[in-house]
């Protein structure tokens, strides 16, 4: 479990100004370095992915996968089922296929 804070910290008088949850922006980060890592190997013209696992870095792929290709399809494995249930639900309201 990822536990921890960003905070952005005016460096005139030390006052906070912005506060964001450690584990949404790893979750972010790694779902986008995974889009560079499939636009610079050459898989940029894919209409399938697949997705493996049912937490929250599961989801923060399917949406960045979804919000950069809306047409592609993406396939979900887990071992959890209710969890991954819960995704293709979520995936469904997006509008993945």
């Amino acid at each position: 479990m990822i536990q921890g804070e960003v905070v952005l910290i005016r460096r005139s008088d030390g006052t906070r100004i912005l506060t964001l949850d450690g584990s949404t922006v790893t979750a972010m980060r790694t779902a986008a370095l995974s889009l560079v890592a499939i636009q610079r190997t050459g898989y940029a013209h894919a209409e399938m992915f697949t997705v493996c696992g049912s937490g929250v870095q599961a989801m923060s792929h399917v949406e960045a996968l979804f919000e950069w290709k809306p047409s592609c399809h993406i396939q979900l494995f887990a071992r959890n089922q209710s969890a991954a249930s819960s995704i293709a639900i979520r995936m469904r309201d997006l509008g993945c296929h």
